[in-house]
């Protein structure tokens, strides 16, 4: 009989979310969660991502939130509610992640 092996391709992500590729035994983990629309140029538009880091024994760690706002386009009073409701939506999916 042989036994089942689990290689690092096999290991699960946490639902609604995409794995990079494994660098030094860790790979990030990650879950767009809102684009605020504060330009024509969607590349200038703040983006928020849950993310954290997987091990090579399928642990999650290292949970943050990016906000990634290369074109640091001023926001308007209703884009900053967006962010933040982003902001807030991204913390609770890491939340989730974390009692995984």
């Amino acid at each position: 009989m042989t036994a089942a092996t689990t290689t690092s391709a096999d290991l699960a992500v946490p639902p609604g979310a995409d794995a990079d590729t494994w660098v030094c035994k860790t790979r990030d983990i990650y879950q767009a969660i809102g684009t605020v629309l504060a330009s024509d140029d969607i590349m200038k538009c703040p983006l928020v991502t849950a993310m954290a880091r997987q091990r090579l024994d399928g642990q999650l760690e290292q949970f943050f939130v990016e906000v990634d706002d290369a074109g640091r386009q001023p926001l308007s009073a209703v884009q900053a509610r967006e962010l933040a409701a982003y902001l807030i939506e991204a913390a609770t999916v890491i939340d989730g992640w974390a009692s995984l």
